[in-house]
């Protein structure tokens, strides 16, 4: 199930704040409670690597601000069918979150347009926040405002989970869905797919549904049972 957005965006279920472990992002964690608060107005910049946990910050506040009752926007640059035109109209009291930055670097029509869409915003009520792969500057954009500007809020790197804080991670995300996760089939499911928080998660999500469906705990045995089924 998915929350529907305005454009035919989708929104995880599994994206939410609750089910985030901060790890060793503690001041960015505080710095998105704040934007993301009522009344709050300003711009943001998250980078960090694939798997680092950018989108599921990006929907979890998107998610948040909707079910405030705002006027909020998640936009996937990666994502096919996403073109400038998609913001160009949005209101300056807009929640805006634009995911996949490095995917628009010296595309001049989306340069302009996410310029224009930030000098907008900041001059209303809205916010806007921006992930990428990277760093404003490193990005290698066309326009040198887009870059200053970007980079003239606050910036954090996004810290990913190390292995050490997967196995908690895993907990957090099991407790908030009601589920018991015993140690050993943590153990089991780290030895037996890679270890980085965005193949974790999935195969952890596939896991509570199968033992939905078939009304099982996740035990290791029931794991090894739908082992073959897993990671399609």
């Amino acid at each position: 199930m998915t929350t529907q957005l305005k454009l035919p965006i989708a929104l995880r279920d599994s994206a939410s704040f609750a089910n985030f472990f901060v790890g060793d992002n503690e001041e960015l964690w505080a710095s998105l409670a704040h934007l993301g608060g009522p009344g709050a107005n300003g711009n943001l910049f998250v980078h960090g690597p694939p798997g680092a946990g950018k989108t599921h910050l990006l929907q979890a506040l998107s998610r948040q601000a909707i079910e405030a009752g705002g006027d909020a926007l998640y936009v996937p640059l990666s994502q096919s069918g996403v073109a400038p035109a998609l913001v160009s109209d949005l209101r300056d009291a807009s929640f805006v979150c634009i995911d996949d930055a490095h995917q628009i670097a010296g595309l001049p029509d989306w340069e302009e347009a996410l310029l224009e869409l930030y000098e907008r915003l900041l001059g209303g009520t809205g916010a806007l926040v921006v992930a990428a792969d990277l760093p404003p500057r490193q990005l290698g954009f066309y326009l040198a405002d887009l870059s200053s500007r970007l980079g003239a809020g606050a910036v954090y790197a996004l810290k990913g989970l190390t292995e050490q804080q997967l196995p908690a991670a895993m907990r957090l995300r099991a407790q908030t869905r009601g589920l018991a996760l015993p140690d050993n089939t943590i153990e089991y499911l780290l030895r037996r797919f890679r270890r980085d928080s965005t193949s974790v998660f999935s195969i952890l999500d596939q896991v509570d549904e199968a033992a939905w469906q078939h009304q099982r705990r996740l035990t290791v045995p029931f794991v090894k049972e739908i082992e073959k089924d897993l990671g399609r």
